[in-house]
């Protein structure tokens, strides 16, 4: 038989019962009811930043293009590309002047390059200074008797300003000036410049960091590659201290080691010994696979570092020659006149400016002692005491 009264308390349990989950468990939101189709599709997505290119951009590095508008052979063949970055180390007093000057009159004259061909006909050369003076070269030049180095095939141009630091560095600001010049002067653009004491192209106080020294030559290969134009640069080679790390020239340049990092070409100019007048030229070439073999320049009557044979087979070298007539002819107190001093040079193959060259040395190192002031001045061993 039915019970109303037992059927309603069951009711009201189940009326209590949804209240106690109603405190517990919130009833959904129900969403709004959308008027139109625009309302009914998908939120769109969220873009988002990439640190690297997207994945649909790609970062496959293409082979150049030849260029239309410039050469693309060799500027010199197994040492310098096309539109590369090059550096002639040294220290101070060394002869990078004396010794590069010479090798840009035999490429102007058509004839070899450190030893390796030029192209025929050769290409316009150019210099910027930076360091000295451009009148102090042109009269270099004409002290040398380097005759292919006229206004006209090897124009020098002077850049005079300072990179403060590297946010005013641009492609342009340094050389664009100075290359305008030289090409007005030479009446086409030049492809192979000489650029003297190039680290002061780089910011003021940066050429020992690493990241300013790879944004410069950044900077200066598209440079070179807009005028398709190829640089040597000059620099001081100061660490050399044996032991201590530097014994490759790409290791002694001064600043960081990005310096020779970042070129195609490191040449070293060293003396070979304290006591001769020789030059070792030491040549690290990307494009030679590793270091050539060393070359050897000596001072010619003109004052140029020419390229010679090696050492050995020149009894190391006219120094040596006049060392050898210092200790085999001269007695303590019997004195020499430099006209006798150049009359033995003669025979041994040495010009008297060689001779001159050789006595102020021997002076110096106190192997000679000069009397008398004038052109009749004699030079004599020092006496025992």
């Amino acid at each position: 038989m039915f019970d109303e009264d037992r059927f309603a308390d069951q009711i009201a349990d189940q009326n209590f019962a949804l209240d106690l989950d109603s405190d517990y468990f919130p009833p959904v939101e129900t969403s709004p009811v959308r008027t139109n189709l625009v309302d009914a599709l998908p939120p769109a997505p969220v873009e988002r930043e990439y640190l690297q290119p997207p994945p649909s951009s790609s970062t496959i590095v293409s082979p150049r293009s030849a260029s239309k508008t410039g050469p693309t052979f060799p500027t010199i063949a197994g040492l310098f590309p096309r539109c590369s970055v090059n550096l002639l180390g040294g220290s101070s007093f060394s002869g990078r002047t004396r010794f590069i000057l010479p090798q840009f009159d035999h490429y102007a004259a058509g004839l070899p390059f450190l030893n390796r061909p030029v192209p025929d006909p050769p290409e316009q050369l150019g210099m910027i200074v930076c360091g000295r003076d451009g009148e102090d070269i042109k009269a270099r030049i004409e002290q040398l008797g380097l005759k292919n180095l006229t206004d006209k095939t090897f124009p020098i141009a002077r850049w005079s300003g300072r990179i403060r630091d590297e946010s005013e560095y641009s492609p342009v600001f340094p050389l664009e000036k100075c290359y305008d010049d030289l090409t007005a002067a030479a009446g086409r653009e030049p492809r192979f410049l000489l650029i003297e004491s190039i680290q002061k192209l780089a910011p003021v106080n940066k050429i020992s960091e690493y990241t300013p020294v790879c944004d410069f030559f950044d900077a200066m290969r598209e440079w070179c590659k807009s005028h398709h134009c190829t640089v040597l640069g000059t620099v001081i080679k100061a660490k050399a201290r044996q032991g201590a790390g530097y014994e490759t020239i790409s290791e002694q340049i001064y600043g960081a080691v990005m310096w020779a990092d970042n070129v195609s070409c490191v040449i070293g100019i060293d003396r070979y010994s304290p006591a001769a007048t020789i030059r070792k030229i030491t040549i690290l070439a990307k494009a030679s696979y590793g270091e050539a073999a060393p070359l050897w320049a000596d001072f010619n009557d003109d004052g140029c570092l020419e390229l010679v044979a090696q050492p050995e087979s020149r009894q190391d070298t006219a120094s040596a020659r006049l060392d050898k007539i210092l200790d085999n002819h001269l007695l303590p107190g019997a004195d020499q006149t430099r006209s006798d001093f150049v009359e033995l040079g003669k025979l041994e193959g040495v010009g008297s400016r060689t001779v001159d060259r050789w006595l102020a040395r021997c002076i110096d190192e106190g192997k000679l002692v000069k009397k008398g002031a004038t052109s009749n001045s004699t030079y004599g061993k020092p006496l025992p005491n």
